[in-house]
């Protein structure tokens, strides 16, 4: 019987383990991590945008893309306040002024964008004039 407790103990501990890796990844003791996903006005999920993430008191900034589910990831993030900028071709910039990372926490910010409006295209034409340069 002792054999099958301690068999029994391990495999719990071993599946605890288990659950708890993929948290442990994204953040240590003194970091957390921010996700989201970006969607568009009808809900349906935005690929390859650009999302920027700025600490409002030192001013760097780190960059991630979403996925083709629209998910974005950072991770190992010190804790403070954050503006976070979503670009995308297509899309009006949407910004989050503050948002606040606190130790071995995952925040989820999601986001809609709206359609932004079409480029205009600026074509430039110009008529060159031939120099002569011979004698």
């Amino acid at each position: 019987m002792t054999s099958k407790k301690l068999l029994c103990s391990q495999l719990a501990i071993a599946l605890l383990v288990g659950l708890l890796i993929p948290s442990l990844m994204a953040q240590s003791a003194g970091t957390g991590a921010l996700t989201g996903t970006v969607t568009d006005p009808s809900g349906a999920v935005v690929p390859n945008v650009t999302v920027t993430l700025t600490s409002t008191s030192t001013n760097q900034s780190r960059s991630a893309t979403t996925g083709a589910d629209g998910i974005y990831r950072f991770s190992l993030i010190p804790p403070g306040a954050f503006r976070v900028k979503f670009a995308a071709a297509g899309f009006k910039t949407a910004e989050v002024s503050q948002v606040t990372i606190n130790v071995t926490e995952t925040p989820v910010l999601d986001r809609a964008l709206e359609v932004g409006q079409q480029s205009e295209q600026v074509t430039v034409e110009a008529n060159a004039q031939i120099l002569q340069t011979a004698e």
